[in-house]
């Protein structure tokens, strides 16, 4: 015992390199196993396809018969319709492969084209629109399925829903790109 004692450092500055050491190699070690994971997880455009990594969803046999469809399966029509457009690299450029994050910006992208999208506060069962002020407190969560305000905890709107005769008027221009509008034009 006593020559371990004997083998430690004496003084804080040296515990303090041995402890930047071991941070410093457990960091090395935890990129290294990201980088094997982004590479396995990236390899192959099948991956990278959000048709392809999204698991397919159950259809809510209510949902079916009302005037409402969920606003993540309009989503990721719009997405399989939309995918080799400069959209839906856009939407893949920040959602680092997460399929949740690109249908979350196709839901901002769609409030900003002005489809109205309704949710329920809970404890409410009733769907209510979703008004304006809300899209700058708060964000999607869970691939588009609820509204959180920025400093809550809880979600403010859940069972996010669009109408379908309202998708179907407006399907068109949400997969159209204005260039005088959406994206700065190069001069």
């Amino acid at each position: 015992m006593s020559a371990i004692a004997g083998s430690l450092p004496d003084t804080w500055q040296d515990w303090a390199l041995i402890v930047a050491a071991l941070v410093a190699a457990l960091g090395f070690v935890g990129w290294v196993i990201n980088f094997f994971n982004e590479r396995r997880s990236s390899s192959g455009n099948r991956a990278r396809d959000l048709r392809w990594a999204l698991q397919e969803e159950k259809p809510d046999a209510e949902l079916e018969q009302s005037e409402y469809m969920p606003l993540r399966d309009a989503l990721r029509r719009l997405y399989a319709e939309t995918s080799d457009s400069a959209m839906a690299a856009f939407a893949r450029s920040g959602a680092h492969g997460n399929p949740d994050e690109i249908l979350q910006w196709y839901g901002w992208w769609c409030h900003e084209k002005k489809l109205p999208i309704y949710g329920k506060r809970p404890p409410s069962q009733q769907y209510e629109i979703l008004p304006d002020k809300e899209f700058g407190r708060g964000f999607f969560i869970k691939g588009a399925r609820e509204f959180r305000r920025t400093a809550a905890r809880i979600s403010s709107y859940t069972e996010l829903v669009v109408k379908k005769e309202e998708l179907k008027a407006m399907w068109d221009a949400l997969k159209k790109l204005d260039d005088d509008h959406d994206f700065p034009k190069a001069t």
